[in-house]
Parts: structure tokens; C-alpha cells; sequence
């Protein structure tokens, strides 16, 4: 049953959701965290708390069935780790709207950043993404620095966001 309040939460939720809406007028959405344990906790915050907020920001679009997004996600979880000390965001984006496989494989994975389901496709119709996974890095001011980065490519991308 909690599953299922959760679940319709977010997608009442995810129908409004607009990164320029959103990041200007601080219109909160609801948020799905999930910490190592598994806990997972509703939250809402502005969307300006992950995109144009001063810091550095990586979108992480995904489908926890696909072994290669599963294999990259835990590659982006080492990223949010190495680097959410120096500002960086991890924001996933689960675009299957499977919240309890989404929750089985973010604990079985210990994938700790939060995660905001695209269940209508408004975040990826906005950053016009193409195919999973997918990696969006934006500037501090929101703006688009790198699309589609993997590997040494995308810390470096990370890397130089965060000035050096």
C-alpha cells in the first residue's frame, strides 16, 4: 500500500514538473531517496535545489532492468561520492516508473543519490534525451555543459565544472 501512495504521489507530482518552472519559482516536486539501507523517504524540494542552484548539477537517466544502466549507475554513484563534498549534484532519473524495481536495485546496488521518476517524460523531452543511459552535466547556472558522457570523459567533464 505504501508503494502504491508513493507511487501515485509521483506521478501527480512528475505531471507538473518544468526545469525552468520549477528552477525559477521555486515550486517544490516530490523527490524519492533512497539511503544504502533501502529507506526510502518522499521529500519535496524546489527544483532549483538540483538544477540552477549555483552548483554543478549530473542527470542520470535510467531503467534499473537494463544491466548497462545498472552498471553505469553504480559508476555515477562513485562520482556523486567523490565528488558531493566539492558541490556536485547526482540527480537519477528512473524513466521506467517501476518504483519498487527502481528501489530493489538502488539498494542492491548502494546507489544513494536521489531520484525523481520521469513517468510522463517531461525531464527527458526537456533535455532532449534519446536513449538510456544517459548522462546530462549542467553548469551552475543550469545550462547544458556535456550530454551523453561515460568514463574518464564524464569526470573530466565533472572535474572541470568544478574548476579543476
Amino acid at each position: 500500500m505504501k508503494n502504491l501512495f508513493t507511487l501515485i504521489v509521483a506521478i501527480v507530482a512528475v505531471f507538473s514538473f518544468s526545469p525552468e518552472a520549477g528552477a525559477q519559482d521555486g515550486q517544490t516536486h516530490p523527490v524519492l531517496v533512497v539511503n544504502s539501507s533501502g529507506k526510502v523517504t518522499l521529500q519535496y524540494h524546489p527544483l532549483k535545489k538540483y538544477v540552477a542552484s549555483g552548483k554543478p548539477a549530473l542527470l542520470y537517466f535510467w531503467v534499473a532492468r537494463y544491466d548497462e544502466c545498472r552498471d553505469e549507475a553504480v559508476r555515477i554513484q562513485a562520482l556523486h561520492k567523490k565528488y558531493k563534498d566539492r558541490g556536485l549534484i547526482v540527480l537519477g532519473v528512473p524513466m521506467d516508473g517501476e518504483i519498487d524495481e527502481t528501489t530493489a536495485s538502488l539498494t542492491e546496488l548502494g546507489i544513494t543519490f536521489p531520484q525523481l521518476f520521469d513517468m510522463d517524460e517531461v525531464p527527458s523531452g526537456d533535455y532532449g534525451v534519446d536513449g538510456i543511459p544517459y548522462t546530462l552535466l549542467l553548469g551552475p547556472d543550469g545550462k547544458v555543459v556535456a550530454r551523453d558522457l561515460r568514463g574518464d570523459d564524464l569526470e573530466k567533464a565533472v572535474q572541470g565544472c568544478l574548476g579543476g
